[in-house]
């Protein structure tokens, strides 16, 4: 028999991941950053490089911000976790992204103006999408996908991504079933 001995200084009680970071998008499993950095500053560790070969939201990368670690590298078999880690430490002109979303949805707007656009547009080849999606959903979708891929910026087209997935995530069926 294993005698278990809790350690209140590991509790993190009433505190989340948004306590102290932006959550910039919901995804499983989350670490709170707060476990790294206590980890970090326990070894003594404040440079060097940080390696994360499960990146997922990018808890890790907080952590070693937090200590001084300025060289990071991270993958994740999930592409959402590695554009949701990108998206979250890549820096990006505020006055580009506000740009950008403006000239974004003056021509979202002037696209829907006239209902049939839609049409021209190449649908995405998803098995099984109206288990997924009604059409005017999919409609919305690929219209608003269409403008995120037309950024020319990789970097401001990851930011646009991310809100996208979340947005995809919550007007699915699956959403209203959980």
């Amino acid at each position: 028999m294993y005698k278990v001995i809790r350690n209140t200084k590991y509790d993190y009680i009433g505190q989340s991941y948004s306590s102290s970071y932006p959550n910039l998008h919901k995804y499983p499993a989350t670490m709170l950053p707060q476990i790294g950095i206590d980890v970090l500053k326990e070894l003594n560790i404040s440079d060097g490089r940080l390696l994360d070969p499960y990146c997922g939201s990018g808890s890790s990368f907080a952590s070693g911000l937090e200590c001084g670690i300025k060289e990071m590298y991270g993958c994740d078999i999930n592409p959402l976790a590695v554009l949701l880690s990108r998206v979250k430490f890549t820096k990006i002109s505020t006055d580009k992204l506000l740009e950008t979303r403006k000239v974004f949805r003056d021509n979202l707007y002037d696209f829907i103006k006239n209902e049939c656009n839609v049409e021209t547009l190449p649908r995405p080849q998803i098995t099984n999408i109206d288990f997924w999606f009604s059409k005017e959903v999919a409609d919305n979708l690929t219209m608003i996908k269409y403008f995120i891929d037309n950024i020319k910026d990789s970097d401001i087209k990851s930011f646009f991504l991310l809100p996208f997935s979340e947005t995809v995530r919550e007007c699915s069926y699956y959403s209203r079933k959980i």
